[in-house]
C-alpha cells in the first residue's frame, strides 16, 4: 500500500479528508483486503483514546490555536523534517496540506484529553495539602495558646464586647501566635485567595472598628477557615477546651449553608481535630455517630448541647455571652 493512501485513509478516519480524497479510500477500501486491514489497525490504536472520553474537555479552541501555530511555522518544520529525512541541508518551502494540520490538531488534541485533567487534579492535590498544613499550623498555635490559658482554646473571653466566633484569629495574632500577614488564614482553593493584602487584624484593631465597618470585618476575620462555637451547659455558655480527643473537630475550612460541605474546596473539608491531626472528610461527619461538625445535635448553627457536642462555625456566628 502507497503512502499517499495510508495518510488518505488517518483522513478518512479522523472525518478530515476531501469529499474527493473519502471516494478515492472508498474505492481502494471495496478492491484492496489490505487496505481494509490498515484501516480496521489504524481504528484500533486510535480506540484507547474513548476510555478516557470521561476526563474534564480541553480548553476552548485548544486544536484551533494549535493548528494556527502549526500552520505558522510551516516555513521552519518541513524544511527540517525534510533535510532529516534527507540527510541533507537543502531549503524546502513545502507548506503543509491540510490533511497534515488536521492530524496535528488531532494528536494536539489527544495529549490535551490525557495530560489536562491530570494537571487539573495535581493542583487540586497541591491545593488540598496547603491547605492542610495551614490548618496543621493554627492547630500549632492554638494548642500553645490553649498551654498558656488553662486548656481553653482562644474564642470569647468575659467583657468582650465582640462575641463572634471569628474573634479566635485576632486573638492569636494579638499574642502573636500567629502572623498577621493572613498567609496561615487564607485556603489557595478558596475565593479568598485572590484577596492579595489580607490580614487578620489584632483584636484592639477589631474593637475600634464602628458598627458599620465592623459588619463588614466580622464574616472575614479568620479567614478561610471556622473555629470553635463552644456549649451549653446548665443553661450556660462554656469555652471549647483543648482535651487531645480524635473524634472531636476543633478547627476545619469555613462551614457551607446550613452544615453543609465548605464552598472551598467544593466536595469536601479540611478539618482539624483535637488530637492536632488534620483529615479530609467529604462529608460534614465525623467519629463513630457520625456528628455533623458545622451543626450541634438538635441540627442547629449553635453552641453544642453538651461538651462532647463539637460544633464549627463561620466567622461572623454571635456567641452567647460569657456568665
Amino acid at each position: 500500500m502507497s503512502n499517499s493512501i495510508r495518510e488518505h485513509l488517518i483522513g478518512y478516519l479522523i472525518g478530515a479528508a476531501e469529499p474527493e480524497e473519502c471516494s478515492l479510500v472508498e474505492q481502494q477500501l471495496a478492491q484492496d483486503e489490505s487496505a481494509r486491514r490498515e484501516l480496521e489497525l489504524l481504528r484500533s490504536s486510535l480506540h484507547p483514546l474513548d476510555s478516557d472520553s470521561a476526563h474534564e474537555e480541553p480548553p476552548a479552541g485548544l486544536a484551533q490555536r494549535c493548528c494556527d501555530y502549526v500552520y505558522s511555522r510551516t516555513e521552519v518544520l518541513p524544511a527540517a523534517l525534510s533535510a532529516a529525512a534527507s540527510g541533507t541541508s537543502t531549503k524546502a518551502t513545502r507548506r503543509w496540506s491540510r490533511l497534515e494540520l488536521a492530524v496535528a490538531g488531532a494528536i494536539a488534541a489527544a495529549v490535551a484529553v490525557f495530560l489536562l485533567p491530570k494537571i487539573y487534579q495535581s493542583q487540586i492535590q497541591a491545593q488540598l495539602l496547603a491547605c492542610q498544613n495551614n490548618l496543621k499550623d493554627i492547630g500549632f498555635a492554638a494548642a500553645d495558646y490553649s498551654q498558656h490559658n488553662g486548656g481553653y482554646y482562644p474564642a470569647v473571653q468575659p467583657g468582650d464586647r465582640i462575641n463572634a466566633v471569628g474573634m479566635w484569629a485576632p486573638t492569636l495574632v494579638t499574642q502573636q501566635y500567629i502572623p498577621p500577614s493572613g498567609k496561615t488564614m487564607i485556603c489557595p482553593s478558596s475565593t479568598d485567595a485572590g484577596i492579595s493584602n489580607f490580614h487578620v487584624p489584632t483584636v484592639e484593631e477589631v474593637e475600634a472598628l464602628d458598627a458599620a465597618r465592623l459588619a463588614q470585618e466580622l464574616p472575614q476575620l479568620s479567614g478561610s477557615y471556622g473555629g470553635p462555637v463552644g456549649y451549653m451547659q446548665d443553661g450556660k455558655y462554656k469555652l471549647p477546651r483543648n482535651q487531645g480527643r480524635s473524634n472531636m473537630a476543633v478547627f476545619a475550612d469555613r462551614p457551607g449553608k446550613n452544615g453543609t460541605n465548605s464552598p472551598n474546596h467544593g466536595s469536601g473539608q479540611n478539618v482539624l481535630r483535637d488530637d492536632g491531626s488534620v483529615i479530609y472528610l467529604t462529608t460534614p461527619e465525623i467519629g463513630p455517630n457520625a456528628d455533623n461538625i458545622y451543626l450541634n445535635r438538635n441540627h442547629e448553627v449553635a453552641p453544642g448541647v453538651d461538651e462532647g457536642d463539637s460544633v464549627i462555625g463561620d466567622s461572623a456566628l454571635k456567641l452567647p455571652p460569657l456568665p
